[in-house]
């Protein structure tokens, strides 16, 4: 599938900004009201994302293809989004941010992780800024349009688990031919990096 490169206007990031003291940081939460999702950042969060690159917004979840948006087993957890994902990544029992954006000029998925009192914004993944509405994608004959891919975490956490993946599931037409072999990336974190493993198919 060819992605188009395109011009987006710049648009304020769409965060919420709580109080917050640099001695017992809270983390960031993500909350849902039916098709509503709503990311709300402590200060310290918001302000390591605008150090970081204050151009940068996290997509929409409209921007995602509907089976992403009602497909999936994780489709109701808490804490998590079609473009954000809530989780402890360094293991010190705060809550950090895997979040998948842009900053106008680039498709960008970044980890926010806490570092002592204050957060510190990584990318993980780059690639060229595509308009996910050109995106076109089949699930069992219904065309959609949007990412086709999940962010993941794991059903158990575990020592030597990923913090997360990016799945790609399977697509298939009407008569049920598959029309990809989907598959996930796992990512993990090590030594204060993001790591990212091999490739596997579904």
């Amino acid at each position: 599938m060819r992605a188009n490169i395109i011009a987006l206007i710049a648009l304020p990031v769409s965060f919420v900004s709580s109080p917050i003291s640099l001695a017992e940081p809270l983390g960031p939460v993500v909350s849902r009201k039916g098709e509503v999702y709503e990311l709300k950042l402590p200060v310290t969060v918001r302000e390591a994302l605008t150090n970081f690159n204050s151009r940068f917004q996290h997509w929409e979840a409209t921007d995602y293809a509907l089976e992403v948006r009602h497909g999936g087993h994780q489709e109701k957890l808490k804490n998590r989004a079609p473009y954000a994902l809530v989780t402890d990544v360094n293991g010190d029992g705060k809550d950090d941010l895997i979040l998948d954006g842009h900053d106008h000029q680039r498709t960008l998925l970044i980890g926010v992780v806490s570092k002592g009192s204050q957060y510190r914004v990584s990318i993980i993944r780059e690639s060229e800024l595509v308009d996910p509405q050109t995106l076109e994608c089949q699930f069992d004959g219904k065309q959609q349009r949007g990412f086709a891919y999940y962010l993941w975490l794991p059903e158990k956490k575990k020592p030597g688990s990923p913090i997360f993946s990016l799945a790609w599931p399977q697509q298939s037409n009407a008569s049920g031919k598959l029309l990809n072999d989907g598959g996930t990336v796992d990512y993990y974190f090590k030594e204060g990096q993001f790591e990212e493993g091999e490739s596997i198919p579904l």
